[in-house]
């Protein structure tokens, strides 16, 4: 019993260790798993265009294309550099998820959303949801869906994007 007794504060400090690196550590490494970003080879036009021809022809609906740039300088903001939000849905995917009410919830996530931006030196970069990571944490009914949504967005990007 006496050697048990040693344990316990050893095991309790460990977990309080533990618990405070991982929210230290979380905030900064999660949004790079949960949002994809790469710097495009072409211009701001040609990247929103290229990708608005990609996705049509994988039967992409574009619900919206948002020039998020324009709203924010119309509220008196300035300095901020080009930016676009092109909002698109495949209905088969949307159908298949929608269907069963446990993923109406999911509609807080829809229509899916391709950032297209400048950084400050005028690089044109994508940025695109980890949709098959999201799939996976949110399960299997999701997570088929999820997988075949990601392969068609490396498709839509494959020609656009600079290759690490």
């Amino acid at each position: 019993m006496k050697k048990i007794i040693p344990f316990i504060p050893v095991f309790i400090g460990g977990m309080i260790t533990m618990v405070v690196i991982m929210m230290n550590v979380m905030p900064r490494v999660m949004p790079n798993f949960m949002i994809n970003e790469h710097k495009s080879k072409l211009s701001y036009k040609e990247t929103i265009s290229k990708i608005t021809e990609a996705l049509k022809k994988q039967k992409w609906q574009i619900v919206t294309i948002h020039d998020v740039t324009k709203s924010v300088k119309e509220s008196g903001h300035t300095d901020m550099t080009k930016m676009t939000v092109i909002l698109t849905d495949k209905q088969g995917f949307l159908y298949n998820m929608m269907k069963k009410d446990s993923f109406k919830k999911f509609t807080a996530m829809m229509p899916a959303g391709v950032g297209v931006y400048e950084k400050k030196g005028k690089s044109v970069y994508i940025s695109l949801r980890n949709v098959k990571l999201m799939g996976r944490m949110f399960g299997q009914g999701v997570g088929k869906t999820t997988r075949i949504v990601s392969e068609e967005w490396k498709e839509v990007i494959k020609d656009i994007i600079v290759k690490k």
